[in-house]
């Protein structure tokens, strides 16, 4: 009963831990490939913003040279400096992505990557905002320097006029204080104000920030007055900021873990050839994201394990039939919304060919047919393939034993007889060809056609 032979197929343990390893293998090439493809984004992205931090800096810093001796709070300036120089040090001490590095690995380093990118835009916004401040400063310095120089020229004005110097009503080192304890508590704000890992929290650190906004415009309060209400803010944050600093390292490995579980979606996805889903993250709904995540994974893993077990058996049942001296002529991949199938005809007699039908849901088809254009049989051409049929079924036990020699059993479903109905031929002219076979091919086509 050699007709067309429905089989499932099953791989021995041995045979199956060895897919495993391997597909372990590819979904950690894939996340090197992927990981390292986003830290040199990265890389890419800090250059870019280095240049513009550059550019900010060079530009600031020629409008304070200019009026360098305006300036009475040089805490501004000396930050911006810091900040530019830190900047500076972060991108000379990059390094190199290293052909071979695991993805936990590379991973670590695209998370430091990304850490140092979002301190780099919170250094760009301090920077802008310090400069600000001085430019303010120098704008109301030349405005009062106008003022005096009216008061001393102007007409009908006392060349020997005793003009109000600022310098000798202010108190100094007052303002100076005031200023830099105003600088470093809004800088010191602004990082947690900035960082995508608070929330609610939030509103509390605006509070304090605006608080401070309030106290330095209010003209009614004097100098030491302010330094004490900023002390006292200071305090307050201080007293708060170390919780703030455990929510963030929490929120922070949180977002970790999912987006090594998204590296390992999107790696199964690439090899799987499908577009990954969008899965966003929140903090708020972290145990939902991972479930997700986790839920599309397992069903990636679970179809790429049929991909890898179809190609397996495929290539298998290619070196079993070649070793019984039936060689590959024609291939092609069957792919529909439910099934992906590997179709591969071997040369078995003058007129017939075997067909094997390899399918990710675990089955296969042997099958004995012609080969013609069309399928237009005459009934001398179906007894030629029923014969076919009857040869096969000498040949079936030795495959059979060969797969399970390699780790594949295979265990026959539905077995039909040998007989003219079941004959067919098929068309493998626009087969995909095997090189080395094409001229096997070409006879037994053309034999083929001769018989019609």
């Amino acid at each position: 009963m050699s007709g067309p032979k429905h089989s499932d197929f099953y791989l021995n343990e041995q045979r199956r831990k060895e897919e495993e390893k391997k597909r372990e293998r590819q979904i950690e090439e894939e996340k090197c490939r992927i990981i390292t493809e986003q830290c040199k984004a990265f890389l890419h992205k800090m250059k870019e913003l280095f240049k513009e931090i550059s550019k900010v800096y060079e530009e600031g810093m020629s409008d304070l040279t200019k009026n360098k001796n305006l300036l009475l709070n040089p805490y501004p300036s000396e930050l911006i400096n810091t900040l530019f120089s830190n900047n500076r040090k972060k991108m000379d001490g990059l390094f190199p992505i290293v052909q071979g590095m695991a993805s936990k690995s590379l991973s670590d380093h695209h998370l430091k990557l990304e850490l140092q990118f979002l301190q780099m835009k919170s250094d760009l916004t301090e920077i802008s905002e310090n400069y600000t401040v001085l430019k303010d400063e120098i704008e109301k310095k030349l405005l009062h320097k106008r003022e005096i120089s009216f008061l001393k020229d102007g007409p009908g004005r006392k060349k020997e006029m005793k003009l109000f110097d600022l310098s000798e009503t202010m108190k100094t080192g007052e303002k100076i204080e005031l200023f830099s304890l105003s600088n470093e508590l809004k800088s010191e704000l602004n990082l947690y104000l900035n960082s995508c890992y608070l929330s609610t929290e939030k509103n509390d650190i605006q509070q304090l920030l605006t608080s401070i906004d309030k106290i330095m415009t209010d003209d009614k309060l004097d100098d030491v007055f302010k330094i004490d209400q900023l002390v006292v803010r200071k305090k307050t944050f201080e007293a708060i900021a170390p919780q703030y600093e455990d929510l963030i390292a929490t929120r922070v490995a949180a977002h970790e873990s999912f987006k090594l579980l998204n590296i390992d979606y999107q790696s199964i996805c690439s090899l799987v050839k499908q577009e990954p889903k969008t899965i966003s993250y929140s903090f708020e709904n972290h145990q939902d994201c991972m479930d997700r995540i986790e839920n599309e994974i397992r069903e990636g893993n679970s179809q790429l394990q049929k991909i890898n077990n179809n190609e397996l058996i495929s290539e298998t049942i290619d070196e079993v039939m070649e070793e019984l001296g039936y060689s590959v002529i024609a291939a092609e991949h069957i792919s529909s919304p439910k099934r992906e199938v590997e179709h591969h005809v071997y040369q078995f007699n003058n007129s017939n060919v075997i067909n094997a039908f390899t399918s990710d849901n675990g089955s296969i088809l042997f099958e004995v047919t012609g080969v013609k254009v069309n399928n237009d049989l005459s009934s001398m051409e179906k007894l030629k393939i029923k014969e076919g049929m009857d040869e096969f079924c000498d040949v079936y036990p030795k495959i059979s034993r060969e797969l399970e020699n390699r780790g594949v059993t295979i265990s026959l479903k539905t077995v039909f007889p040998a007989d003219t109905k079941y004959a067919r031929a098929l068309n493998i002219t626009n087969m995909k060809k095997q090189s080395k076979s094409k001229q096997q091919a070409k006879k037994i086509i053309n034999k083929s056609m001769k018989q019609k």
